[in-house]
């Protein structure tokens, strides 16, 4: 009775179907072409009424999956769905000779425990002879845990060279790096989150640091009960360990110890793109519209060969989407007073910066000294947020506007956006590889490979040189910065640091005063004292010696460097 019972309570259940089924139950048996194992399924009628009836009546059993093939690439069936069943064997890719020629959305909803069956699994659609590469979606829910396998996964798409270097539409590195976390850069955010932990970091919904090492199994019951939180050397930064470890956690826990340590990886990725040291492989350079700032600039040619290096600037334009006073009020009011200690503020520069806010994005640590300091995120009136400012840098370089009159500034910036800015890309293209280390010119440098094909059919395949330091890579190379004005070497110096050698051991370079920063001249000798004071230069003695400056307000500054570069002349 009890028995029978039961099997009644069962068939009262409704179950939902299995994914497979749901997709083709929803866009009908004649719209997906399914290629699995299965000879059967189940099919809901129009009534609700479920059928199991064999796939395709009339086609033998062992022809159904290549059947299903021929009729997506014919474009009879506009869906696929394939299992690891049917992964060999089979080609979905926009061949050139199929009728359906157009470019495949790759959505994996089921990602495989083994990375080179599901490596198998996207060759189905990407192959030789496509008319489009495809775009691979990898589908996952928002618990941590499952971050493990598309991590795994995408570990092993970035090997791909053909993908990722030869054919980035396919699919681009950048884009694979947003699941990619068993990088360098992973493994510096797990060493920084344990750090944390054991400093007594109290993370949101994980239930305790010492609970959570414990219930992970990466400190010991006796351990956490007396509050020592020190993971072994062989945990410290084993991200495929973590990542697997996580899944012992709760889902809340599970996701709060996630967001953690994947907002510290993302912001470890941020600085690296800043510093330019964060490798993308072959990146693609696109905008509104890409031109070439002048003619290339000839750097060096081959004796031998006669082969040519030659400096481009790249102007790309890139679309901006302007951010109102209510949305970036929004921002500040939002932000968690009680982690960061401060809830930002507007600035202004009277330089092309303008006014922006800067939000407190999270605590940096520095190598030299340990000493732990606030950075801000600086958002802009257009929207974009791709810079990043330590809490002296804020203080010494900029000044604080109130919020009342921070409106009408910022709303008169958003009113003048003309929906676009330019950003200028200085690219080392033609044969680089015999000046290569004069390219890294004695400082850290990742290459980061740039192709772009400006708005007149000009292609340009290079290494991209950052803004920072392209006047130094210039300078190695033997060319002379004559073509560069004064205002962009006031420029250089004040906001990106960069020293300009000028002749007689004179230099141009930004140093930080008690009242801000300054741009000074270095390396005045007495018999040039007079002649500096005649120019403009302003002096302070300093700590007993006597140091020059170009004045603060920016034109009187251009015009006394005009007359520095004039009487001394750049140096190579």
């Amino acid at each position: 009775r009890r028995r029978d019972g039961l099997l009644d309570e069962l068939d009262r259940l409704v179950l939902p179907e299995n994914p497979l089924d749901q997709i083709v139950n929803h866009f009908g048996p004649s719209n997906v072409a399914e290629m699995t194992g299965r000879a059967k399924r189940i099919v809901r009628g129009p009534d609700g009424a479920a059928e199991y009836r064999k796939r395709l009546a009339g086609v033998a059993a062992n022809r159904i999956n290549a059947h299903e093939m021929e009729a997506f690439q014919a474009g009879r069936k506009r869906i696929a769905i394939i299992s690891a069943a049917a992964s060999t064997g089979i080609s979905l890719h926009a061949s050139c000779e199929a009728a359906n020629t157009q470019r495949r959305v790759h959505l994996t909803l089921e990602l495989g425990w083994s990375a080179d069956a599901q490596i198998q699994t996207f060759g189905r659609t990407h192959r030789a002879n496509q008319a489009a590469p495809p775009e691979y979606c990898l589908v996952s829910t928002e618990l941590g845990g499952e971050r493990r396998f598309s991590s795994t996964i995408a570990r092993r798409l970035e090997s791909l060279g053909a993908i990722t270097k030869g054919q980035r539409d396919a699919a681009g590195a950048e884009t694979i790096a947003e699941y990619n976390v068993e990088t360098e850069y992973g493994e510096a955010a797990l060493a920084t989150l344990y750090a944390q932990m054991k400093r007594g970091v109290d993370i949101p919904g994980l239930g305790g640091n010492a609970a959570a090492l414990r219930d992970m199994g990466l400190i010991t019951e006796a351990n956490a009960a007396l509050g020592l939180l020190d993971v072994s050397d062989d945990d410290r930064m084993n991200v495929p360990r973590f990542l697997n470890r996580v899944l012992a956690l709760e889902c809340d826990r599970q996701n709060a110890m996630f967001d953690r340590f994947f907002a510290i990886f993302e912001d470890l990725v941020a600085q690296a793109r800043e510093n330019g040291t964060y490798d993308l492989g072959v990146t693609d350079l696109r905008g509104l519209s890409v031109t070439v700032k002048g003619e290339p600039e000839l750097v060096r040619t081959c004796k031998v060969t006669g082969a040519r290096t030659v400096h481009h600037e790249i102007a790309v334009k890139v679309a901006t989407e302007p951010l109102s006073w209510e949305d970036v009020e929004r921002k500040r009011s939002v932000v968690d007073i009680d982690k960061f200690g401060a809830a930002g503020g507007y600035y202004e520069s009277n330089r092309e910066m303008g006014i922006f806010y800067a939000q407190p994005w999270t605590h940096a640590t520095d190598k030299r000294t340990g000493a732990v300091s606030l950075v801000y995120r600086v958002v802009r009136p257009s929207g974009h947020m791709d810079q990043r400012l330590s809490a002296v840098d804020l203080a010494t370089r900029y000044r604080e506007i109130d919020p009342v009159a921070a409106e009408s500034l910022w709303s008169a910036a958003v009113a003048a956006d003309p929906g676009y800015r330019v950003r200028t890309h200085h690219i080392i293209a033609g044969t680089v590889l015999p000046i290569w280390r004069k390219l890294s010119a004695g400082s850290e440098f990742v290459p980061r490979i740039v192709r772009v094909e400006t708005d007149c059919g000009r292609r340009v395949v290079g290494v991209e040189i950052s803004r920072k330091r392209i006047a130094t890579v210039l300078a190695a190379l033997g060319v002379t910065r004559a073509a560069w004005t004064p205002e962009v070497i006031f420029d250089e110096a004040l906001e990106e640091g960069v020293e300009t050698k000028l002749g007689e051991g004179l230099r141009i370079r930004r140093t930080r005063l008690p009242e801000g920063l300054a741009v000074e001249i270095a390396g005045a000798r007495p018999e040039h004292y007079p002649e500096l004071r005649r120019m403009g230069c302003r002096t302070e003695r300093i700590n007993w010696v006597q140091r020059f400056f170009v004045p603060s307000d920016e034109d009187d500054a251009v015009t006394v460097i005009r007359r520095l570069v004039e009487r001394f002349t750049v140096a190579v």
